[in-house]
């Protein structure tokens, strides 16, 4: 925790978070928005969330790397790997112990996030009652794969020294993520494409307006599932490379 605070790591993140609010804004104060704001039918609620789902995609896959890096490269440049070797902490575990410290910080950011946009959405007229569910889903599957990506960027930051590698897949993430959103049939074959996957509402074809969808669970459950034994199993073989 003490290197965390170090390295400045919740104001950071809060800060990349906060940069989705004004994407978000554009959608709700936009004069055309107006008569949708208390439209049932129109699901006022969808275009916040979807906005925030587009700034999330290229926001989201930047902060994990950025973290992963930061939290990481500590360890390259100050000998941390071997000073905790000796006192039983192997590069693996410390991996994990990195994943879980990192997790503790994005996941309450995310969800204030979150909250910021609920509170500019009641700001800006909104009197139609939240859509619980969809924003709860989202959010959920937000974490989770948040969690996937940035446990594949504190082993990579870990397995490779030169932390350009691991930023800049995450910079190359975030608009791959982006361009999902216009491919959805290819999105699941990449780890970026489920944050556009997981978003719980499109445009309707034809029109302006918005349609609820149902979000491919059980492609995001394969995900986690992937993701973590690839974590344990790519961690536990760093025990075994020589530093």
């Amino acid at each position: 925790m003490t290197k965390m605070r170090r390295l400045h790591v919740m104001p950071l993140t809060l800060a990349l978070l906060a940069a989705a609010i004004p994407i978000v804004a554009l959608s709700l104060f936009a004069p055309r928005a107006v008569s949708r704001l208390n439209d049932p039918h129109a699901l006022p609620w969808g275009q916040p969330l979807l906005n925030l789902a587009f700034a999330n995609a290229l926001i989201h896959p930047i902060l994990v790397a950025v973290l992963a890096s930061r939290q990481t490269d500590i360890e390259h440049s100050s000998g941390g790997w071997l000073l905790n070797a000796t006192t039983g902490r192997t590069p693996g575990m410390l991996c994990r112990m990195k994943f879980f410290a990192l997790m503790a910080v994005v996941t309450p950011a995310t969800l204030v996030q979150t909250g910021a946009v609920v509170e500019l959405g009641w700001v800006a007229g909104v009197r139609v009652p939240l859509d619980v569910p969809m924003w709860s889903w989202y959010v959920i599957s937000l974490v989770l794969i948040d969690a996937v990506l940035l446990a594949f960027h504190i082993w990579l930051s870990a397995f490779r020294e030169n932390q350009l590698v691991s930023v800049g897949i995450g910079l190359v993430g975030g608009f791959i993520a982006l361009y999902m959103f216009l491919m959805p049939a290819v999105a699941r074959l990449v780890p970026w494409g489920y944050y556009a996957m997981i978003t719980p509402v499109t445009m309707a074809a034809g029109s302006d307006g918005l349609i609820p969808v149902l979000p491919p669970w059980p492609w995001l459950a394969g995900l986690v599932v992937i993701g973590a034994a690839a974590f344990v199993r790519g961690t536990k073989r760093l025990d075994r490379i020589e530093r």
